[in-house]
C-alpha cells in the first residue's frame, strides 16, 4: 500500500522556497512611500491658499495618492510617472525663466521649497532596492485610473498661474533678481528629485 502523506506535510512541500532577492513585504515597508505623496499634497494644499486655481490640482493629487496606495505598480506605471515628472519640470522652467514676478510669490516659493525638502529627505531615507521591492508586476487593476488622475493633475498644472497672476505687478529689478535666484535653487532641488526618481524607476 502507498504511504499516506499527512496533509500538513503535503501543504508544506507545495510551498515555494523563499525568494532571497524579493522577500515578502511587511506593513512597514508598504507605508514607506506614503510620506512622499503626503508631503506633496501638504505642499500643494498650502500653495493653493495663495493661488486658488491650484485647488483642482490638490484634488487630483489626493486621488492619485489614494490610487497609488492600492496599486503595487508595474513598468507602464513607472514610465507614466517618470514622463509626468519630466513634463511638469519642463513646464515650470518655461513659466519661471525670465518672468517678472510679484513680491507675494515669495510665500508660494518658500512653501514649495519646504515641500521639496521634505520629499528629498524621504527619498534619501529609502534604499533603492527596498523601494523597488515595493513595486510589483502583478497588479494592473488601478493603472487606468492612475493614468487618468495623472492627466487631470497635469491639466490643472497647465494653467499659467505665473503668467496670469505673478506678472500682474512688476517689482524692482533687484527684487526680480533675488527671486530668480530662489527659483533657480528650487529648480535645482526639483532636478535632484527628478534624478532620484529616475534612478529608482530604472
Amino acid at each position: 500500500m502507498p504511504t499516506l502523506v499527512p496533509r500538513v506535510f503535503r501543504r508544506e512541500v507545495r510551498k515555494k522556497p523563499p525568494d532571497k532577492d524579493n522577500p515578502p513585504m511587511d506593513h512597514e515597508r508598504e507605508e514607506l512611500a506614503g510620506p512622499l505623496l503626503d508631503a506633496a499634497v501638504l505642499s500643494l494644499t498650502v500653495s493653493a491658499r495663495v493661488f486658488p486655481q491650484l485647488q483642482g490640482a490638490v484634488v487630483a493629487l489626493i486621488r492619485i495618492r489614494d490610487c497609488l496606495k492600492k496599486v503595487k505598480g508595474n513598468r507602464r506605471a513607472k514610465d507614466a510617472l517618470s514622463t509626468k515628472v519630466h513634463q511638469m519640470l519642463a513646464h515650470a522652467e518655461t513659466l519661471l525663466k525670465g518672468l517678472e514676478v510679484r513680491a507675494d510669490l515669495h510665500q508660494c516659493l518658500t512653501t514649495y521649497a519646504r515641500g521639496l525638502d521634505m520629499v528629498l529627505a524621504d527619498l534619501n531615507k529609502i534604499p533603492q532596492q527596498r523601494f523597488w521591492r515595493m513595486i510589483r508586476e502583478d497588479d494592473e487593476i488601478f493603472l487606468g485610473d492612475i493614468s487618468v488622475r495623472l492627466d487631470d493633475l497635469w491639466r490643472s498644472l497647465q494653467v499659467d498661474l505665473y503668467v496670469q497672476q505673478a506678472v500682474a505687478q512688476v517689482v524692482s529689478q533687484n527684487e526680480i533678481e533675488c527671486q530668480r535666484e530662489e527659483i533657480q535653487l528650487l529648480l535645482k532641488k526639483a532636478q535632484r528629485i527628478q534624478l532620484l526618481t529616475t534612478i529608482i524607476f530604472l
